[in-house]
């Protein structure tokens, strides 16, 4: 490993010149706020933009199942089972929204990465034509990455040979694209 030490510095020191170079900053977080170097800040990068890590009664909900069931992760429901726990909360859901069923993710990635690839699949074996997708590139990376290419962009060995295959909106009014297709 010590071969690639001066290339690592090397490295290290390009980015900070460019001022390009990410740092961890250590931040307290109480149940009520974060504090960066004992000051209050607002936190608009996390998951938690709903601010739902620090209410009180969810807090003393999951502590209650976390002694009820415990705090291990497991494995995904299709590897590792179905509880009941997940079949329950699901039947609220959809009780609550009004719809026949619900499923519940672990993350909006994981949503995303899912639902998205099976209703373009969907698309195009009921119309025979891949879905045109217009991905605005603000959107979060889950979405492009949920995009699939057409076949055409793929070489034989199965390699992309283009990323020209998302459509991505840069500030152009909708109706001038809707005008190219």
């Amino acid at each position: 490993m010590m071969r690639f030490d001066p290339l690592l510095r090397r490295a290290l020191k390009d980015l900070e010149a460019r001022s390009l170079r990410r740092q961890l900053r250590p931040l307290q977080l109480t149940p009520d706020q974060v504090l960066h170097r004992g000051q209050a800040i607002t936190d608009f990068s996390s998951n938690d933009y709903l601010g739902l890590s620090g209410h009180r009664l969810l807090r003393e909900r999951s502590a209650e199942w976390a002694m009820q069931h415990g705090t291990g992760a497991r494995a995904s429901r299709l590897v590792s089972g179905t509880l009941d726990l997940h079949e329950r909360v699901e039947n609220r859901l959809a009780q609550f929204k009004g719809t026949e069923a619900a499923l519940l993710f672990a993350s909006g990635w994981q949503a995303n990465a899912a639902v998205l690839p099976a209703l373009f699949r969907l698309a195009k074996e009921q119309t025979g034509e891949a879905p045109l997708v217009f991905c605005d590139r603000l959107n979060h990376a889950s979405m492009h990455q949920a995009v699939p290419p057409p076949a055409s962009d793929r070489s034989g060995s199965g390699i992309m040979t283009s990323t020209i295959w998302r459509v991505c909106l840069y500030g152009i009014p909708i109706c001038q694209v809707c005008a190219l297709s």
